[in-house]
């Protein structure tokens, strides 16, 4: 048992961290730099293809997220699977990292900003991280992450990947939005083998 579960019923304990990662979620809500969102929301609009990176659960969030991507009409590929491609000046890379400073991250982001490269988007919690300052655009979600900013009962990094999860749907959102998408658009874009 973690530090600080002995004292709470499992009821209890479990809708403590559920309340803490809509607390989280709030924050990222209030917190968060809109217009930077907005500028990202247009690069992604205006790229050719939208390649995603995450490694661990980011990986899973970058998946989730290309997913979304394809449904408001973007060309998304998450590196590593089939139909990526050569990443050019017409092109987005989203990488996400709640620390910024994992190596495959880093490496990713690095390469996605040498010359010829498109636009790098990254996710992360640290404004100051080495994949933060590779980055054309850089959307700090201000939740816990690995590094273990702030306390939590929540898993090691949940905090961070629910708030990117959010920012990810957000993003899509304003997408959504510039394009003049419905729900119903969503749902003619849907794969319809999955």
């Amino acid at each position: 048992m973690s530090r600080g579960a002995e004292q709470r019923a499992p009821d209890e304990l479990g809708r403590a961290v559920v309340e803490e990662l809509a607390h989280t979620l709030q924050r990222v809500a209030q917190e968060l730099d809109w217009p930077s969102a907005q500028r990202v929301a247009g690069a992604l609009a205006d790229a050719r293809k939208v390649l995603l990176f995450g490694a661990g659960r980011s990986r899973a969030i970058a998946l989730a997220l290309g997913q979304r991507l394809t449904h408001v009409g973007c060309d998304a590929v998450l590196i590593g699977e089939a139909g990526n491609s050569r990443f050019t000046e017409r092109d987005a890379l989203i990488v996400i990292s709640g620390s910024g400073g994992s190596p495959s991250a880093v490496t990713i982001a690095g390469l996605g900003a040498e010359p010829g490269g498109g636009t790098v988007i990254a996710l992360t919690s640290q404004p100051d991280s080495a994949v933060a300052r590779l980055a054309d655009h850089a959307l700090v979600v201000p939740a816990r992450s690995k590094l273990r900013e702030q306390a939590s009962l929540a898993p090691y990094t949940a905090p961070f990947d629910i708030a990117a999860l959010a920012v990810g749907e957000a993003l899509a959102k304003l997408l959504m939005d510039a394009r003049g998408l419905s729900d119903e658009d969503i749902d003619d874009n849907r794969p319809n083998v999955e």
